[in-house]
């Protein structure tokens, strides 16, 4: 984790906030997190998405940065989410779970609605 999101930096007192609060870490499908990512950022210019996967290529690793190119030249944007998912994404997710010591859970998800997702946080919470 990292107080830099983009461009954009989160501010110190927020932060400090984050850290120390309740850390809840959703357990979802892949496919279902696909489908998600894909309805939120599917729109994005290839070219983009691309510049994207060069700045995060040191913690990638090279053959998955290649990989992740040639699914964006293949137009296949089910597998490149898929790979960054797995292949980033969850274990950056998973090492700040590890390492958080505020307290913390996880929320298995199966087939329910967002709606019902919601609700089920708002329990937790």
């Amino acid at each position: 984790e990292s107080r830099k999101i983009g461009r954009a930096v989160i501010p110190e007192n927020l932060w400090k906030q984050m850290e120390t609060g309740y850390y809840l870490k959703i357990d979802m499908d892949i496919d279902r997190r696909v489908e998600n990512l894909l309805n939120e950022y599917g729109h994005h210019k290839r070219d983009k998405l691309k510049d994207r996967v060069k700045r995060i290529s040191k913690r990638l690793g090279g053959a998955e940065t290649k990989d992740a190119i040639n699914l964006l030249d293949n137009n296949n944007l089910s597998e490149f989410c898929k790979l960054l998912l797995e292949k980033y994404y969850d274990k950056m997710y998973n090492q700040a779970y590890d390492i958080r010591e505020s307290s913390k859970d996880i929320l298995k998800i199966k087939d329910e609605s967002n709606s019902d997702i919601i609700k089920r946080i708002i329990q937790l919470v």
